[in-house]
């Protein structure tokens, strides 16, 4: 769960997705370069760098005086979230197009200015719906069980009533679950496909909450 936690609480930071979408874009970018794109002071740009490496999202190369900085390969790690993770990296900022990250991001009819920033809000959302331990324990145990109310959720999840509605409130508001159709005051998963990034990032978190 720590591992889940880190990596969606990297991704849930505007500076760093600017760094990580300028990196898919163009393999290969120096550091300085890197920081002067992102708007960033270069000790900055260096400190979020070395959590995206840290983490296996992004590889650093010395050579000279200059660190150059790309994509990690699929054989950086051997774990499966990480994999995963890397992959759906590569779908957001794989290429230029944002209108295409837009539509893999954005929930449909959003009416903010479409931008870059429109997309890292989108993302941070999204991210930040996986940010916490008992949301994870929330989600596994709904995973597991189908729609549950919220008395049986906190129960399973080990947690106070008012904890468990405060995080299940959360993760409602990110779109993650929604009430349940067939059962009065239950919750359920939103299984939709859209917006694709949304059921990617749910789908490989509760790949990997369901191993632990």
């Amino acid at each position: 769960m720590d591992l889940i936690i880190a990596v969606c609480r990297a991704l849930a930071n505007k500076p760093r997705l600017r760094l990580l979408r300028l990196i898919y874009e163009q393999s290969g970018r120096t550091v300085e370069s890197l920081a002067v794109d992102a708007k960033l002071p270069a000790d900055a740009a260096s400190k979020h760098l070395k959590l995206l490496r840290g983490l296996h999202l992004i590889q650093m190369t010395p050579s000279g005086r200059c660190v150059h900085c790309s994509p990690a390969p699929p054989e950086s790690t051997n774990n499966d979230f990480l994999r995963d993770i890397q992959k759906l990296l590569t779908q957001l900022f794989g290429d230029k197009d944002l209108n295409r990250t837009l539509a893999q991001v954005c929930d449909s009819g959003v009416t903010a200015p479409q931008g870059w920033d429109t997309a890292f809000e989108a993302m941070l959302k999204h991210a930040t719906a996986f940010t916490h331990l008992r949301r994870l324990l929330l989600l596994r145990w709904l995973s597991r069980k189908g729609p549950c109310r919220p008395e049986e959720l906190a129960a399973g999840a080990q947690m106070s009533a008012d904890a468990a509605r405060r995080h299940l409130d959360k993760l409602r508001r990110r779109g993650v679950i929604a009430d349940d159709a067939k059962t009065p005051g239950a919750w359920t998963i939103v299984r939709t496909a859209h917006p694709p990034c949304r059921q990617k990032l749910l789908a490989i978190v509760l790949r990997a909450a369901g191993k632990v």
